[in-house]
């Protein structure tokens, strides 16, 4: 988010420098057509012809000028560009390496390798996502409850390890199975998911 906003900013600022490039040769373009009308109006044609030879280089030269703001308005815009997608390339290999790293740490400790099938790992656009699901009919909570198996905050201790040292937001929803609750309970699947 915080890059798609800076290169929002950089772009609404290579348009405003574009946009005052072109109000600036629409000045100068105006002050020619009033130098031209005061020289008609003297009726001097030679005057005329001066002042009208006088804007034409005047108007050439802006032209310039304003062709030279717009390429230079480009490149630096080209350069923040590339930096952004260097950005992104780093954050996206941050990220791979805190996905290897959870992998990792969870083939290595015997109580949990277990649990591996139960851990997805995607790199996503707005993120790493790291997803735990019910598998081979184990589940991650005790049926009809919030609360957690052992082993299953055991894992998210060890994933929370590794992402609360992350800059990045973490975003958390859940769901249930669809099995009804057996017994007197005052909530659905619904709401405890």
């Amino acid at each position: 988010k915080e890059i798609n906003k800076t290169i929002e900013k950089i772009v609404k600022t290579d348009l405003q420098e574009i946009k005052v490039a072109k109000e600036q040769a629409i000045e100068k373009a105006a002050e020619a057509k009033a130098l031209i009308q005061a020289a008609d109006a003297a009726k001097d044609k030679k005057a005329a012809t001066t002042y009208e030879r006088s804007i034409e280089n005047a108007m050439s030269d802006q032209k310039i000028e304003q062709q030279k703001a717009i390429d230079k308005t480009m490149a630096e815009s080209k350069e923040k560009r590339d930096a952004i997608k260097k950005l992104q390339l780093a954050e996206n290999e941050k990220l791979k390496e805190v996905a290897a790293a959870i992998k990792d740490i969870i083939q290595k400790n015997p109580e949990l390798k277990g649990l591996m099938p139960h851990l997805i790992l995607e790199n996503k656009p707005e993120g790493l996502r790291i997803q735990l699901i019910d598998k081979d009919k184990r589940s991650m909570f005790a049926s009809g409850s919030s609360s957690m198996t052992p082993l299953t905050r055991q894992l998210l201790k060890t994933v929370a390890g590794l992402i609360e040292k992350m800059p990045n937001s973490v975003i958390v929803s859940g769901h249930t199975d669809a099995h009804p609750f057996v017994g007197a309970r005052k909530y659905s699947n619904w709401e405890l998911s």
